[in-house]
């Protein structure tokens, strides 16, 4: 047993009490004044017990099988989903870097064959078109696959190329000998600069592709974590209202 509860002896006496004939007096000198002093130290306490009895029963409820049970259940999972968002926002950079290396990849080989083919009509337009549907498709591809774990808003994947107008096909004059021995003049034409063009222009567009789109995802784990600790607020904030509110109740009662 604790000490703490051992309580100091009383002594009576019951023949002092019944020689002196029970007055008040003997009653007092026979110790039971000491003794209803003592009893009511033990019943005060129980008293109050009881009067809030009720209230201490559905506190200990919401703190072991509601607030508590809450908690066990929940923050384990919090600290599982701190812990994932963390790693994912770890892996966003890589993530960015393969999505931009696959879509240069994939598109850069095959500007040569799409400037030859409106080479003849040097339809400048036409290829920038060309280029940004394909990129939008490469890149919705990579972003979909690499990016599974969100949702990133369609005009993010949106691509338009648009060049300088100073920046076009051009044409070159190449001279072919004949047999009489003159030359034979014939243009041709060239994409050297438009090919240098387009493939810069290929580079940054995909760059801000991924870059816009990483931002989404990093946005979106933001606010992941951001609810999370809200939540953990909230069930810190509950536990501090039960805890106080029993204060409350024993400081009325006591």
């Amino acid at each position: 047993m604790d000490a703490a509860l051992l309580k100091r002896p009383v002594s009576i006496s019951a023949y002092t009490a019944r020689m002196q004939g029970e007055t008040p007096l003997a009653l007092s000198e026979a110790g039971f004044d000491r003794l209803y002093a003592a009893l009511l130290c033990l019943i005060e306490p129980a008293l109050a017990y009881k009067r809030r009895k009720r209230a201490e029963i559905l506190l200990h409820h919401l703190e072991e099988n509601a607030l508590g049970q809450l908690c066990g259940e929940v923050l384990p999972l919090l600290a599982e989903l701190d812990a994932a968002s963390s790693a994912a926002r770890d892996r966003l950079e890589r993530q960015q870097e393969r999505i931009v290396n696959a879509v240069w990849r994939g598109i850069l080989p095959t500007l040569p064959a799409l400037l030859e083919q409106h080479a003849a009509e040097r339809d400048v337009l036409a290829v920038c078109e060309s280029l940004s549907g394909a990129i939008h498709e490469a890149f919705s591809r990579e972003a979909n696959t690499r990016f599974a774990d969100y949702v990133i808003a369609s005009e993010a994947t949106a691509v338009t190329i648009d060049l300088d107008e100073t920046v076009d096909f051009e044409s070159i004059v190449l001279a072919y000998p004949e047999a009489d021995g003159s030359l034979r003049e014939v243009v041709a034409v060239d994409y050297q600069r438009l090919h240098a063009a387009l493939k810069q222009a290929i580079h940054t567009n995909v760059l801000h592709l991924a870059s816009n789109a990483a931002k989404q995802c990093d946005a979106s784990l933001n606010h992941l974590i951001e609810l999370a600790g809200r939540l953990k607020n909230s069930l810190s904030l509950h536990a501090q209202g039960l805890s106080a509110l029993k204060s409350e109740l024993r400081a009325e009662f006591d």
